[in-house]
């Protein structure tokens, strides 16, 4: 027992003759069996170890410099630092760029390495550095690793991505059930986007038996240069909206007809120079009137 001071006692042990050792305390119990032991390395670690409870992993403190904690596991330690910057890093075998910064927030710094790992009860769901400037989300068998490719990627400069995949087509007209990687590219399964445009307008060339084709436009417009004596509708869809618009020429008092499945159409006003219109939803097998109708505009 050393006297150190007044107001200290301490145990002094001394390893080594010639050069420092391992030393420490070590607490046995009833049996005779080491329990704890408090010991000092050579090289300057302290450790604390649960030498009865043999999952408790063993914690070392060093000074000198920044604060480090590191637990020595079965496989790899896994240490703590708390660097001379204030951030608290988190690492393996060496520091690197993964840490909580003195400000709070957590910073991911490896590329190479999965930053978010969630376990979703299958597989498990990354968020990752899937490029520079770009962050990728995925699925992966693998808690350490990243996904073999994104479902999403969000990238600084063409924003989010996803890719989707689809059990049977969704649209009419398209029989591609493969992912669709860019909804802005101007062809879909070989069609054209405006194919698809739900407000397409149409300009009707005059004949006495226009037809208005549904699956190219739902708003129409004829010129009368004459009358029409029978028109008619084909290619609608059930619940969609059509519109028709018919103008009158600068003779004017041209008749119109509509096509037999439309019901409640106006008589179209007879003015020079003016149009007519009307909306109409279908519904499978006619197209009903939704508006009474505005003549001579």
């Amino acid at each position: 027992m050393w006297n150190h001071s007044d107001n200290v006692n301490l145990i002094r042990v001394r390893a080594g003759k010639i050069a420092d050792q391992d030393m420490g305390l070590a607490l046995e119990g009833h049996d005779g069996q080491t329990k704890f032991l408090i010991y000092r390395t050579a090289g300057g670690a302290v450790f604390f170890r649960d030498a009865t409870n043999k999952g408790t992993i063993p914690l070392s403190f060093y000074s000198g410099g920044p604060t480090e904690i590191s637990a020595s596991g079965p496989t790899s330690p896994l240490n703590l630092q708390h660097s001379s910057t204030g951030d608290l890093m988190f690492y393996s075998n060496a520091p690197t760029n993964t840490r909580m910064k003195s400000a709070g927030n957590f910073v991911f710094g490896d590329p190479t390495k999965p930053a978010i790992t969630v376990e979703t009860g299958k597989e498990y769901g990354v968020l990752y550095a899937s490029s520079r400037n770009e962050l990728g989300l995925g699925f992966t068998s693998n808690p350490i690793t990243q996904p073999s490719s994104p479902i999403a990627t969000f990238d600084k400069s063409t924003g989010a991505h996803f890719e989707i995949g689809i059990s049977s087509p969704k649209l009419a007209g398209v029989s591609d059930k493969t992912v669709v990687t860019n909804l802005n590219a101007d062809m879909l399964d070989g069609k054209h986007a405006s194919a698809f445009a739900l407000a397409a307008f149409a300009h009707i060339d005059y004949s006495k038996t226009p037809t208005f084709d549904a699956s190219t436009a739902s708003t129409f417009e004829i010129r009368l240069r004459g009358n029409v004596s029978h028109s008619s509708l084909a290619n609608a869809t059930a619940g969609e909206q059509l519109t028709f618009i018919v103008c009158q020429d600068a003779t004017g008092s041209r008749s119109f007809a509509w096509p037999t499945n439309v019901k409640g159409g106006a008589v179209v006003g007879s003015k020079r120079d003016t149009c007519s219109t009307q909306s109409f939803i279908f519904d499978g097998a006619n197209a009903y009137a939704l508006t009474p109708g505005v003549i001579n505009q």
